[in-house]
């Protein structure tokens, strides 16, 4: 009995990672909206900064913190090593992208 209950949790362990490693290979895999720059570093430079990290203009600096890094607990190429080099890559991509919205923020708050 206790074994059977044990490959239950499992399983149902393995289904929810399984989903959550689906939706952000969607998330990933999706195409930006709008046109890069030419810089190499200028990742969703285009989007807005605010947008890229899902928070309002109006944000405070403890909102802006924490939605930073949720992002990139969330886009992190070291959480997604695993699951090949081109997602890592995406991932990657992300982070920059996060990495440079915050920046953004930063520097405009200054």
């Amino acid at each position: 009995m206790l074994l059977l209950v044990r490959l239950i949790v499992f399983l149902f362990v393995f289904y929810l990672i399984n989903r959550a490693v689906q939706r952000l290979l969607i998330r990933l895999s999706q195409p930006q909206s709008r046109p890069r720059r030419a810089s190499p570093h200028a990742t969703q430079s285009s989007q807005d900064p605010y947008e890229v990290l899902g928070i309002h203009r109006g944000a405070s600096e403890k909102e802006i913190k924490k939605a930073y890094h949720k992002a990139l607990a969330e886009y992190h190429p070291d959480k997604v090593e695993h699951l090949g080099e081109a997602l890592k890559k995406l991932a990657a991509e992300k982070t920059r992208g996060i990495n440079q919205a915050y920046r953004e923020i930063k520097d405009s708050s200054s």
